[in-house]
């Protein structure tokens, strides 16, 4: 990152905490706001790095879409805006498609992110798409809405090719494992379901939080899988065998996880009406706290890191996007 626009915000960096009850003096890991982006008008509910890690992608409340250059911190142009609040963004592996959710018309838009083009429109009939995922191959762009069923589309002939049949329980995150093999999906029954892409048979229903599940995300190398609840839990699963490897014990409602690239990482972003947002990285492999990030006074909607796991971007109630790094 070129800009150092928010030198302020590292003197608001949290002190690291093991648990809710000890502190240590030193931070085991010194992540720095680095950037702020600052020009939405409402909460960003969804950011996204380009696949190449020049850009990045942020969807909001207040209708639009903008696209950034990750390197100056400025915008490169906002696409159409549609109807109403955006759920979720989503870039495909070759760059060539921007995937938006529209919670007000219920339809998934493919922009061409390079020139702002609407290039098509994927009608989810009548039903909310709250979470959107690309398969690793860049094949499927993966939908799952508020009535429970996930759609598979061919993003190129933009037809539906399956459709997963859920309980009717709101599907809040979805994530591809890095094979493309399984679908992992999260919840509003408090549930984990994977499924194998191929056959769209349910592989696994996995057990254990007690509220609704807003975020999962895979390891990177594919042995594990990672829910975040709003019971304030996150939950590393061995698939293999449906068995929980650890519970990371937070202190508020999680709404977002992302696992580093390199896999040293796991990032869990927080916030609820009486608590406002914390950032905490933890070690994925001993459940340690190593460090909590965040200025204390807005709900973090949105994790991603980028793809060389250099920065992790967080979307924010307050709607702006800041940029972290141990850089």
């Amino acid at each position: 990152m070129k800009r150092l626009k928010n030198l302020a915000m590292i003197a608001m960096t949290a002190i690291l905490f093991a648990s809710c009850e000890d502190t240590f003096d030193e931070l085991i890991t010194d992540f720095q706001c680095v950037d702020v982006l600052e020009g939405h008008r409402g909460s960003v509910n969804s950011v996204c790095w380009s696949p190449d890690g020049k850009y990045i992608a942020s969807g909001s409340s207040d209708k639009d879409i903008v696209i950034w250059n990750a390197n100056t911190g400025q915008k490169v142009r906002t696409l159409y805006q549609y109807y109403k609040s955006v759920t979720d963004v989503a870039w495909s592996p070759d760059g060539n498609y921007l995937a938006c959710g529209y919670d007000y018309d219920k339809n998934i838009i493919l922009y061409n992110p390079n020139n702002g083009t609407l290039l098509d429109t994927l009608k989810g009939d009548g039903y909310s798409p709250y979470s959107l995922a690309w398969s690793p191959d860049g094949e499927y762009l993966a939908s799952g809405y508020d009535a429970g069923h996930i759609v598979l589309w061919n993003p190129d002939t933009k037809e539906k090719v399956k459709t997963l049949e859920g309980d009717g329980s709101t599907v809040y995150s979805l994530a591809w494992s890095p094979d493309g093999r399984y679908l992992a999906s999260g919840l509003g029954n408090n549930n984990v379901v994977v499924w194998n892409a191929n056959s769209g048979q349910k592989v696994k229903t996995l057990k254990g939080h007690s509220r609704r599940v807003n975020s999962v995300c895979w390891s990177p190398d594919g042995r594990y899988l990672a829910s975040a609840s709003g019971d304030t839990d996150i939950i590393i699963w061995n698939v293999n065998n449906g068995e929980r490897v650890r519970i990371l014990e937070g202190r508020y409602s999680v709404n977002s996880i992302s696992w580093s690239p390199n896999g040293k990482y796991l990032a869990s972003g927080t916030g609820n009406y009486q608590y406002s947002g914390i950032i905490t990285l933890w070690n994925p492999d001993t459940g340690e706290n190593l460090q909590e990030l965040g200025d204390g006074y807005s709900n973090t909607n949105s994790l991603s890191w980028s793809p060389d796991g250099k920065y992790l971007l967080e979307g924010s109630c307050d709607g702006t996007i800041r940029i972290w790094s141990e850089d």
